[in-house]
């Protein structure tokens, strides 16, 4: 990743996508914004403890940092709900009561959807093709779950993308080195087995590229950021390293540039 810094405000990019100059995207730090401990800095979360005028404060600066008209969020659950953002969906959309949802995709330009992360994976999908882009929430019951998978069947079905043209990112998240799951065969089906690295630690990085190309997704495409957040807590939220803390923001977002 490529890391970039505006107004304090620090976020690292994909190389892959940096590719396509109708998109903006990014996977913010914890580090620029105005958000006290133990949410410092910028903290992008509404339901964490943190004060609301802070956390405005933080989106309204990723929010120009993106040159967006407005950022879009979802109340995450570790569910299956998938939202597609349109002209009418922005209508009713409400910043601090947004719907439930752990993915959202969209073909407009101009509006930036965020997922808020603190040890989960953001995973960007982007169409180049037909010009979609989707923003999955994605923690050990997502790849459970496999939104990724049906994040892809929406994108097919609502905009006709042809799995093989997408580019994917999989964001700093829960590493391998971290991700202990001592309970894993209640909490895990079988399939996961076989990413086991060593006693009850399992590699989602991995077990999120598999599902990306079980979804057609080719291999080239999928950019792995390969950092885990819990080592790299003093860059990045983690709830497994600190329970009480922020939430990063990863941002996607096709620019209207036509």
């Amino acid at each position: 990743m490529i890391l970039r810094e505006a107004s304090g405000i620090k976020y690292y990019q994909f190389s892959l996508l940096n590719r396509y100059p109708f998109l903006f995207q990014g996977f913010f730090s914890r580090h620029g914004g105005c958000s006290r401990p133990p949410y410092h800095f910028l903290n992008v979360a509404f339901t964490v403890g943190d004060a609301d005028r802070d956390v405005e404060r933080n989106i309204d600066g990723i929010k120009k940092i993106a040159r967006a008209k407005e950022i879009v969020s979802a109340k995450q659950e570790h569910g299956c709900n998938i939202i597609i953002i349109d002209k009418n969906y922005l209508k009713t959309y409400d910043r601090r009561s947004p719907p439930v949802a752990d993915a959202m995709v969209t073909a407009q330009e101009g509006i930036a959807l965020m997922i808020k992360v603190a040890d989960c994976q953001a995973l960007f999908l982007l169409d180049p093709i037909k010009r979609v882009v989707a923003n999955v929430h994605c923690g050990w019951r997502g790849n459970v779950k496999n939104i990724i998978g049906k994040t892809v069947s929406v994108m097919k079905s609502a905009f006709g993308t042809d799995p093989r043209d997408l580019v994917a990112t999989i964001s700093p998240s829960l590493g391998p080195c971290c991700a202990e799951f001592r309970d894993y065969s209640t909490l895990l089906s079988p399939f996961f087995e076989k990413f086991k690295i060593k006693q009850n630690h399992f590699n989602f990085w991995e077990i999120s590229r598999s599902q990306l190309l079980e979804s057609g997704v080719a291999e080239p495409n999928i950019e792995l950021a390969g950092t885990c957040t819990v080592c790299n807590f003093k860059d990045f939220f983690s709830y497994r390293k600190e329970k009480v803390t922020g939430r990063c923001a990863a941002v996607v977002m096709l620019k209207n540039i036509r």
